[in-house]
């Protein structure tokens, strides 16, 4: 059996700024912008991708 990594999904109050940030630093593309969701993917494979979705309030453990 083989596993395969699909994606890293980061909690952000600020979604745009890190993905700006990982994107110049890694040289990815963005596939999808809105407000609340970023992600980003290697520029010629899909997966793993990198997104960034809002979270306005800290983790509670």
């Amino acid at each position: 059996m083989t596993t395969t990594l699909g994606a890293f999904v980061l909690g952000t109050p600020d979604p745009p700024a890190p993905a700006d940030f990982y994107r110049a630093l890694l040289g990815w593309q963005e596939v999808e912008r809105k407000p609340e969701w970023v992600r980003l993917k290697a520029p010629h494979q899909e997966r793993p991708g990198l997104s960034f979705q809002l979270e306005t309030a800290p983790p509670r453990g």
